[in-house]
């Protein structure tokens, strides 16, 4: 018995058009092809695309924000940031410096990533906290996961510091993380200023190297 293929209709309702891109959301490769090729499909595709944004440079840093200035409502997509640190370096301290302040403005952001990326080459003696980096994540209301990734910390300090400044988060992941000194450190000087509700704690390839002072 031979069938006939009949090729599906040109358009969808919107409703299972929408359910269709909705499914795909956890795949990357096929949301860009469906935003690349249907023209239909684009939007809903886009707006997916945004859960999940990465910052590998300053021209990206800045062509994210500029898309946001324009289109506010973008921003309230945005569920996971990732932020490679050599985009931004102190070529006086040789030390990677974490700035990017108008993080305050993606309402929705569950999920904070702060890497140091392979392919970079850049070979910072350690990584830092801006300020004003810090302030931004003090006053953020949602984020609940930190992932910190092939990161050197100049002191447990610096972390701690970094952790209080989240006061609704509830999962740390450390992988490939390093200390350059955490002789005379006391954690309870800053940690216990504020309280951090962690529940889950992954930690992958830890260590640190006592550096002794002159």
């Amino acid at each position: 018995m031979s069938h006939v293929l009949t090729p599906f209709s040109k358009s969808f309702q919107p409703e299972l058009e929408e359910q269709f891109i909705d499914e795909l959301c956890d795949n990357v490769f096929s949301l860009r092809s469906c935003a690349l090729t249907c023209r239909a499909w684009r939007i809903r595709s886009h707006l997916h695309l945004l859960r999940a944004i990465r910052i590998g440079d300053s021209d990206t840093l800045n062509g994210v924000y500029d898309l946001f200035h324009r289109y506010p409502s973008l921003a309230l997509c945005v569920r996971s940031l990732a932020t490679d640190v050599y985009c931004v370096t102190s070529e006086s301290t040789g030390a990677g410096i974490v700035h990017t302040p108008r993080i305050a403005d993606l309402l929705n952001l569950r999920r904070l990533i702060i890497q140091l990326s392979d392919a970079s080459g850049w070979k910072a003696r350690h990584v830092s906290f801006h300020p004003a980096y810090l302030t931004a994540l003090r006053i953020h209301p949602r984020i609940e996961q930190l992932c910190l990734f092939n990161l050197k910390l100049s002191s447990y300090e610096g972390l701690m510091q970094l952790l209080a400044a989240l006061p609704n988060l509830s999962r740390l992941e450390c992988s490939n993380l390093s200390f350059e000194n955490l002789a005379g450190v006391r954690p309870g000087s800053v940690f216990l200023r504020r309280h951090v509700p962690i529940r889950t704690v992954v930690v992958c390839g830890l260590t640190y190297s006592t550096v002794d002072s002159c």
